[in-house]
């Protein structure tokens, strides 16, 4: 590690983990079902995502909230930024997928 790599937290790792097994555990849950992903109604895609998405951004700052030392720096970060704009724009894709009729 150099001296300008910060160290990673760990709940980076902990977050990809639960999401990389959400992802294994959705795609057995169809085929043991035997649906397909387009059966499911958009309507329910926006309303899990809606759901997932908010705890997610929850979580995200109630972390950033309680362990941050910079109590008066009410600037936000790049890091936040980005997260905002992911959650933003998959949440515009699935509206265009569920009015697209």
């Amino acid at each position: 590690m150099s001296k300008d790599d910060k160290p990673k937290p760990i709940g980076s790792g902990w977050f990809s983990l639960i999401i990389g097994i959400a992802f294994i555990l959705l795609v057995l849950v169809f085929w043991l079902l035997g649906k397909r992903p387009q059966d499911v109604s958009p309507d329910i895609v926006l309303a899990v995502w809606m759901i997932v998405s908010g705890v997610i951004m929850g979580v995200w700052g109630l972390a950033r909230i309680f362990t941050t030392t910079a109590r008066s720096d009410y600037r936000i970060g790049q890091a936040t930024i980005n997260l905002c704009v992911a959650i933003v724009a998959v949440t515009f894709t699935i509206l265009a997928f569920l009015y697209k009729k």
